[in-house]
């Protein structure tokens, strides 16, 4: 069986080529904020043209246009997804807080560590300022908006400031799963897909391959830090078994509402094209169900995400679900469970909460 593309995930890349906004923008509090931080790259057409959502479905496209943004922008942030939800969304949801929700999102599980500070300064940040033969500087593209949200240096200056440097390392952590290079974005999206990267980056492909001493610099400081013992050793504890009966046919299911915003696309669309802690394995030809050497590997790649016993620390269910519920703020294929109460969530808990046999 063969998925769509997700349109949601496409929509990024065919965003970059939009006009500016225009008036032709309903009045209200939050339009301003809209026109200065979003039109820079888009067209009112990107917003008015988008099915309307709620609120949970807003904040996602927001957070996968800009990233969560620093201290300082969660004021704007709200008021530019408030603003959608009044003007171009459905009911408008419940309130959520983004500046909680993406604190939750810049550091590992309890247990794990973060990469080094005095590694990134040192070593990364200059990569961000570096000139490559036929591309812009990173720091041109990242000053502005998007998931990596660099600081501007001060007026004259050659060189970040210890704060600046600490808020450009702030946002650099949150795109790293920590020693794990090949899991995260800040490294992936720079990558040509087939020398391991994925389809999702506007500024092009800063890296041909890994061996470039730039990546391997940015690998090795991902390396510096570590995911928490319980989520790397959760495979040997959770049941294979429960996870087979219960999680594969929520991660086959095509609901409604998943991925694209027109809805029918399972997780496995986004997972097997996508470079994320959840790499599921490609489907075959014409099947609708993996293999048992995939379900192995897809065990191992979902138990990652879990904390044994913890529904409230595994990001299995807390990106799926409703920000409203408790769910982290950032999901790029949405929130699937609006309650706690939905039957796909409570058969994920079952796995969390699973002991091998």
């Amino acid at each position: 069986m063969k998925f769509p593309f997700p349109v949601r995930l496409a929509s990024l890349i065919v965003g970059l080529s939009l006009p500016v906004l225009s008036q032709t923008l309903p009045e209200g509090t939050g339009k301003k904020e809209l026109e200065r931080i979003c039109g820079t790259c888009h067209g009112a057409e990107a917003v008015m043209g988008v099915e309307k959502m709620d609120r949970d479905g807003w904040q996602q496209k927001v957070f996968q246009m800009i990233g969560t943004g620093e201290p300082e922008d969660q004021a704007a942030i709200k008021m530019i997804v408030d603003y959608l939800v009044k003007n171009m969304g459905t009911t408008g949801g419940g309130a959520s807080s983004a500046s909680t929700s993406a604190a939750r999102q810049a550091g590992p599980a309890a247990g794990g560590k973060l990469p080094d500070y005095e590694f990134f300064k040192a070593q990364v940040e200059p990569i961000f300022v570096k000139k490559r033969e036929g591309q812009a500087r990173c720091i041109l593209c990242h000053s502005r908006g998007s998931g990596l949200r660099l600081v501007d240096m001060s007026p004259g200056a050659t060189t970040w400031t210890e704060e600046q440097s600490r808020r450009n390392y702030e946002a650099a952590v949150r795109l790293v799963v920590p020693g794990n290079p090949d899991a995260s974005r800040l490294l992936v999206h720079t990558l040509p897909p087939d020398k391991g990267g994925d389809p999702f980056h506007g500024g092009g492909r800063k890296f041909a391959s890994k061996q470039d001493p730039d990546w391997q610099v940015m690998a090795a400081w991902v390396k510096t830090g570590s995911e928490a013992p319980d989520t790397i050793h959760a495979s040997q504890i959770l049941d294979y078994a429960t996870y087979k009966a219960k999680v594969e046919p929520v991660l086959l299911n095509p609901r409604e509402g998943g991925g694209a915003e027109a809805g029918g696309v399972p997780c496995v669309s986004c997972h097997t094209t996508v470079i994320t802690r959840m790499r599921l394995q490609p489907l075959a030809e014409g099947s609708n169900s993996w293999t048992e050497a995939q379900s192995r590997q897809n065990f191992e790649a979902v138990s990652r995400l879990v904390v044994p016993g913890q529904p409230g620390q595994s990001m299995l269910v807390l990106k799926p679900l409703s920000s409203s519920e408790g769910g982290v703020a950032e999901h790029a294929g949405g929130k699937y469970f609006k309650t706690k109460d939905d039957p796909e969530y409570k058969a994920l808990v079952d796995f969390i909460n699973s002991r091998r046999q």
